[in-house]
Protein backbone atom coordinates (compact mmCIF):
# COMPACT_ATOMS: atom_id res chain seq x y z
CA UNK A 1 0.00 0.00 0.00
CA UNK A 2 1.15 3.12 -0.92
CA UNK A 3 1.35 6.29 1.69
CA UNK A 4 2.34 9.95 1.00
CA UNK A 5 2.12 12.43 3.80
CA UNK A 6 2.95 15.91 3.28
CA UNK A 7 1.60 19.35 5.07
CA UNK A 8 0.32 16.71 7.98
CA UNK A 9 -2.22 15.32 5.33
CA UNK A 10 -1.85 11.57 4.36
CA UNK A 11 -2.92 9.76 1.31
CA UNK A 12 -3.03 6.27 0.90
CA UNK A 13 -3.99 3.70 -1.73
CA UNK A 14 -5.25 4.60 -4.98
CA UNK A 15 -5.43 8.46 -3.57
CA UNK A 16 -1.77 8.09 -3.14
CA UNK A 17 -1.18 6.69 -6.16
CA UNK A 18 -3.10 8.91 -8.36
CA UNK A 19 -1.15 12.05 -6.60
CA UNK A 20 2.32 10.43 -7.34
CA UNK A 21 1.08 10.14 -10.74
CA UNK A 22 0.49 13.41 -11.50
CA UNK A 23 3.56 15.02 -9.42
CA UNK A 24 6.03 12.87 -12.25
CA UNK A 25 3.87 14.26 -15.16
CA UNK A 26 4.17 17.72 -13.44
CA UNK A 27 7.70 17.45 -12.87
CA UNK A 28 7.99 16.25 -16.71
CA UNK A 29 6.68 18.73 -17.70
CA UNK A 30 8.42 21.46 -15.71
CA UNK A 31 6.18 22.66 -13.52
CA UNK A 32 5.05 21.89 -9.15
CA UNK A 33 2.60 20.44 -7.08
CA UNK A 34 1.38 21.53 -3.77
CA UNK A 35 -0.76 19.57 -0.99
CA UNK A 36 -2.38 21.83 0.54
CA UNK A 37 -4.15 21.31 4.02
CA UNK A 38 -6.88 19.09 3.60
CA UNK A 39 -5.90 16.77 1.30
CA UNK A 40 -6.41 18.68 -1.83
CA UNK A 41 -3.54 19.77 -4.76
CA UNK A 42 -2.89 22.74 -7.12
CA UNK A 43 -0.59 23.86 -9.33
CA UNK A 44 2.62 25.80 -8.21
CA UNK A 45 1.70 28.08 -10.61
CA UNK A 46 -1.21 28.70 -10.35
CA UNK A 47 -2.68 27.56 -13.64
CA UNK A 48 -5.12 24.84 -14.18
CA UNK A 49 -3.92 20.88 -13.45
CA UNK A 50 -2.98 18.74 -16.62
CA UNK A 51 -5.92 17.41 -18.19
CA UNK A 52 -5.41 13.01 -18.16
CA UNK A 53 -4.39 13.04 -21.88
CA UNK A 54 -1.78 15.65 -20.67
CA UNK A 55 -0.29 13.08 -17.58
CA UNK A 56 -0.29 10.07 -20.30
CA UNK A 57 1.76 12.16 -22.52
CA UNK A 58 4.14 13.85 -19.93
CA UNK A 59 4.57 10.22 -17.82
CA UNK A 60 5.07 8.50 -21.54
CA UNK A 61 7.95 10.55 -22.48
CA UNK A 62 9.38 10.35 -19.10
CA UNK A 63 9.32 6.88 -20.00
CA UNK A 64 10.69 6.97 -23.22
CA UNK A 65 13.47 9.60 -21.84
CA UNK A 66 14.99 6.74 -19.01
CA UNK A 67 14.61 3.88 -21.10
CA UNK A 68 16.63 6.21 -24.08
CA UNK A 69 18.86 6.92 -21.17
CA UNK A 70 19.84 3.26 -20.69
CA UNK A 71 20.87 3.09 -24.62
CA UNK A 72 24.34 2.40 -24.55
CA UNK A 73 26.78 5.20 -26.67
CA UNK A 74 27.92 3.49 -30.08
CA UNK A 75 31.52 4.06 -32.17
CA UNK A 76 31.13 5.98 -35.23
CA UNK A 77 31.89 2.40 -36.95
CA UNK A 78 28.71 1.00 -35.78
CA UNK A 79 26.47 3.85 -36.89
CA UNK A 80 27.80 3.86 -40.33
CA UNK A 81 27.30 0.76 -40.52
CA UNK A 82 23.98 0.18 -39.51
CA UNK A 83 23.28 3.93 -41.71
CA UNK A 84 24.93 2.02 -44.83
CA UNK A 85 23.05 -1.08 -44.13
CA UNK A 86 19.71 0.91 -43.89
CA UNK A 87 20.50 2.50 -47.15
CA UNK A 88 20.64 5.81 -45.53
CA UNK A 89 24.47 6.78 -45.21
CA UNK A 90 24.72 8.36 -48.53
CA UNK A 91 22.10 10.93 -47.41
CA UNK A 92 24.09 12.48 -44.76
CA UNK A 93 26.48 14.72 -46.00
CA UNK A 94 23.19 15.97 -47.87
CA UNK A 95 21.84 16.64 -44.86
CA UNK A 96 24.52 18.11 -43.20
CA UNK A 97 25.58 20.46 -45.90
CA UNK A 98 21.42 21.66 -46.08
CA UNK A 99 22.14 22.94 -42.74
CA UNK A 100 22.24 27.06 -41.99
CA UNK A 101 25.68 28.52 -40.32
CA UNK A 102 27.07 27.72 -37.76
CA UNK A 103 25.39 24.44 -37.65
CA UNK A 104 26.69 22.86 -40.69
CA UNK A 105 30.46 23.57 -39.68
CA UNK A 106 29.51 22.33 -36.33
CA UNK A 107 27.80 19.38 -37.48
CA UNK A 108 30.41 18.56 -40.20
CA UNK A 109 32.95 18.38 -37.43
CA UNK A 110 30.85 16.27 -35.04
CA UNK A 111 30.10 13.75 -38.47
CA UNK A 112 33.90 13.64 -39.45
CA UNK A 113 35.76 13.30 -36.10
CA UNK A 114 33.20 12.01 -33.43
CA UNK A 115 34.27 8.60 -32.36
CA UNK A 116 31.51 7.79 -30.47
CA UNK A 117 28.08 9.20 -30.50
CA UNK A 118 24.76 9.13 -27.69
CA UNK A 119 21.76 8.26 -28.35
CA UNK A 120 20.30 12.05 -27.28
CA UNK A 121 22.97 14.25 -29.04
CA UNK A 122 21.21 16.73 -30.43
CA UNK A 123 23.12 15.80 -34.34
CA UNK A 124 21.75 11.99 -33.70
CA UNK A 125 18.22 13.55 -32.90
CA UNK A 126 18.28 16.29 -35.68
CA UNK A 127 19.83 14.02 -38.59
CA UNK A 128 16.91 11.08 -37.72
CA UNK A 129 14.13 13.64 -37.92
CA UNK A 130 15.43 14.65 -41.59
CA UNK A 131 15.73 11.17 -42.42
CA UNK A 132 12.14 10.94 -41.79
CA UNK A 133 12.74 8.62 -38.86
CA UNK A 134 10.84 8.54 -35.45
CA UNK A 135 11.75 8.41 -32.10
CA UNK A 136 11.09 4.78 -31.62
CA UNK A 137 12.69 4.07 -34.95
CA UNK A 138 15.47 5.95 -33.24
CA UNK A 139 16.11 4.05 -30.43
CA UNK A 140 15.44 0.44 -32.45
CA UNK A 141 18.06 1.36 -34.89
CA UNK A 142 20.36 2.59 -31.97
CA UNK A 143 19.72 -0.79 -30.66
CA UNK A 144 20.57 -3.08 -33.90
CA UNK A 145 23.49 -0.41 -34.63
CA UNK A 146 24.80 -1.19 -31.07
CA UNK A 147 25.01 -4.98 -31.95
CA UNK A 148 26.98 -4.39 -34.94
Amino acid sequence: MMTITSNSVSMTGDTARQFARLLLAMRQMGRGLIMQPGGSYVSADGSPLPSEEQISAALAAAEQSRLRARLPGITARQLRLWLHGAGLLEQIPALIAALPEPQRTTAQIEWEFSSDYQRDHPLVTQLGAALGMTSADMDLAWKQAAGL
